[in-house]
């Protein structure tokens, strides 16, 4: 019996040491800013760094909602995902989390992908055409000349362009023609209705209620058809 205590007593103290190994290791892991969870994903990240990437989320955050007119994300915390060791560069994950390399923080892709999240918070079923041009924006942090917009073709439909973009995600890295003009027509286009009818409207369709379609008409006194046709009759 004498024994089988000892046994006992022996594995609850492993079990208590290895739980506060546990929780350290998680704790020092992430930390909190005021819009994000900055979470070391994979390889090494002091703590230092992990609170800098955290500044820079922020500041990043910052100039994504004054952009787009918007308010602050209501979902909770924004997942950030650091990875650390051998310098790689991973997929920047749209709509869910922000992913990238402690020594590679690209802060203007990092406000593309903050752009795609809060666009998505707001507007869950925009079409990919506003969604990637907003995002160029974003990452711009200005609008295309007017001059350098793209001659849209006679037969252009913006709903055309899922295709391309649906290409795209299936080919990472290898981006073709058509996919890069579907990436510069959206990019003109939302360049084209902020150039024209101001920044304040793209607030107007996030912050409204309803469908796209719908926003979007509200906010600009035509539907997507008549938009298009102002593309092509102007350019």
């Amino acid at each position: 019996m004498r024994n089988i205590k000892k046994t006992a007593s022996f594995f609850i103290i492993c079990f208590s040491l290895f739980s506060i190994f546990i929780n350290s290791a998680f704790a020092d892991s992430s930390i909190e800013t005021q819009h994000f969870r900055v979470l070391r994903f994979e390889g090494k990240v002091d703590e230092s760094k992990l609170r800098e990437a955290g500044q820079k989320l922020e500041s990043a955050y910052a100039d994504v909602t004054t952009l787009l007119g918007i308010t602050s994300y209501k979902s909770g915390k924004i997942e950030a995902r650091v990875w650390g060791g051998k310098l790689v560069r991973p997929h920047m994950s749209a709509y869910t989390v922000v992913n990238f390399h402690i020594d590679y923080v690209d802060i203007p892709i990092i406000r593309h992908e903050l752009a795609h999240i809060l666009l998505h918070k707001c507007l869950p079923n925009v079409p990919r055409w506003f969604d990637e041009g907003v995002a160029q924006y974003a990452e711009r942090s200005l609008i295309m000349a007017l001059d350098r917009l793209p001659s849209y073709p006679k037969d252009f439909a913006l709903r055309k362009l899922d295709n391309a973009f649906t290409k795209a995600d299936i080919h990472k890295g290898e981006v073709s023609s058509e996919e890069e003009r579907a990436y510069l027509y959206s990019y003109g286009a939302v360049s084209y209705l902020i150039e024209k009818y101001g920044k304040e409207k793209l607030g107007t369709v996030l912050q409204g209620r309803g469908d796209f379609n719908g926003r979007f008409e509200k906010a600009y006194g035509k539907n997507i058809e008549n938009f298009e046709k102002e593309l092509k009759n102007i350019y």
